[in-house]
Formats: C-alpha cells, sequence, structure tokens
C-alpha cells in the first residue's frame, strides 16, 4: 500500500515538472519574441538615419569644441601646475597675472600632468607658452581630424548611404588616427616638452602615457570592423556581378 502511494506521488511530481517545465518554455518563448518585435519596430531604417543625422551633430559640436580649445591655448588660457618662489599654484595659466586670484574665465588643459617650476619669478617665457601649445595641439589634432572623418560617415548614413567605400575607408582612417595618437602621442608630446625645457628659462615636465591602453584598444576594434566593411561590401559587388 505505501508503495502504490509513493508510485502516484512520484508519477504527480513528474506530471507537475513536465507542465510546468512546457509552461515555461512556453513564456521564455513569448518574451523572445516580445523583445524580437519590440527590436524590429526600433531597429528600423528611418531610425538609423534619424540617429546618424544627430551623430553627425554631435560630432560638428566636438570639431567646434576642439577649435575653441585651441584659440583659447593659443591666448594663453591653457592651464598648468606652477612651482615659483611665491609657492605652488594648480590650474593657473599664462594670462593670469594675480595666481592667488581666482577666475572665472574660460580655461583648457591637457590631459596630462604639466608642471612648469621657474627660479626667480613667476613669470612664463613665450617659448614655455609655446611648448605647451605645441603639446596640445599633438593631443587635440588627431581628435580633431577622428571627428571630422566620424561626421562623414554619420552624414552619409542620414543620407541612406550605408555600405559603400567611403565609409569603410573614413572608419579605417578613424581607427588608425585614434591608434596613432594613443601609441605615439605620449612619445611625441614628451619630446615637445622635452625640447622646450631645453630652450626655455623654466623647467618644464609632463607626466603622460598614462590613457593609452584604454584609447588602442577601441581604435584595434574600429580597425577591424572598417577591415569587415570593406570586405563586405566588395563581396557584395561580387555577388551582384555575379548576377
Amino acid at each position: 500500500m505505501t508503495f502504490m502511494i509513493f508510485i502516484c506521488f512520484l508519477i504527480f511530481i513528474i506530471k507537475f515538472l513536465l507542465t510546468h517545465s512546457v509552461l515555461y518554455d512556453m513564456l521564455i518563448l513569448e518574451v523572445i519574441y516580445m523583445k524580437s518585435n519590440i527590436f524590429s519596430r526600433v531597429l528600423t531604417l528611418k531610425t538609423a538615419k534619424s540617429l546618424a543625422q544627430v551623430m553627425s551633430l554631435f560630432c560638428g559640436f566636438i570639431v567646434f569644441f576642439v577649435i575653441v580649445t585651441i584659440l583659447l591655448a593659443a591666448v594663453g588660457r591653457q592651464t598648468f601646475t606652477l612651482h615659483s618662489p611665491s609657492g605652488t599654484f594648480t590650474h593657473t595659466f599664462y594670462a593670469q597675472k594675480d595666481r592667488n586670484a581666482a577666475t572665472n574665465l574660460l580655461m583648457v588643459s591637457l590631459p596630462d600632468d604639466v608642471r612648469i617650476t621657474t627660479d626667480h619669478t613667476d613669470e612664463i617665457d613665450i617659448v614655455t607658452v609655446i611648448g605647451l601649445l605645441a603639446a596640445l595641439l599633438v593631443n587635440h589634432l588627431p581628435v580633431l581630424f577622428s571627428y571630422l572623418f566620424l561626421m562623414r560617415i554619420f552624414q552619409n548614413i542620414g543620407k541612406g548611404v550605408f555600405f559603400v567605400d567611403a565609409n569603410a575607408k573614413a572608419l579605417l582612417l578613424y581607427g588608425l588616427i585614434q591608434a596613432c595618437a594613443a601609441v605615439f602621442g605620449p612619445f611625441v608630446k614628451l619630446f615637445v616638452i622635452h625640447v622646450t625645457d631645453f630652450l626655455s628659462a623654466n623647467t618644464v615636465s609632463i607626466a603622460t602615457g598614462g590613457q593609452m591602453l584604454s584609447q588602442l584598444t577601441p581604435a584595434i576594434a574600429v580597425i577591424i570592423a572598417a577591415c569587415i566593411l570593406h570586405y563586405g561590401i566588395h563581396l557584395q559587388d561580387e555577388v551582384d556581378h555575379t548576377l
């Protein structure tokens, strides 16, 4: 009798598990269908064009911002850390007359730690200013040209031009510029600052290269994506010519 009860209970458990397993599978399939339906509604050609147009404007804003940054550095608004007989001043700049006074003026800076040491005065000579501007150009010009190429890609996508060699080449140039800036940029900046320190009456130093890996990894990914896009475009051309 006990054995029969156990068998009935075991059959009930198996049927319960099988029934709920089927219900669970049906629920999972329903969720997958809903997700795919949502994605098919959101990820449309019209949405891609609209987003590309927005990103094109964003890239244009970045280009404008970089140009303004270079102009501000050219007029002496680039910040650095100054060690002088009067003390140590952080986030000061060449055009600032009173080092202790707070300022609300627009200022720009390198992502690197730049330090200037003066011996007898708080004044910064013009050679140092030119050297700092040159280092900023080494850092900002790759960004400027990269976003110009990226803006061209988004403009093409906004016009409905997707799989063309122009987009693949622009994407490849973007990745190459970013990769070269990540690998060679720190060394060029070190060279520029070394020459500035040699020619200037001030002592100029820079700590750079800390962001090399974080910049290089996405650049390599973009280069690979550009190569895949280029290969896909030519493969499609071969298929079209075959047909």
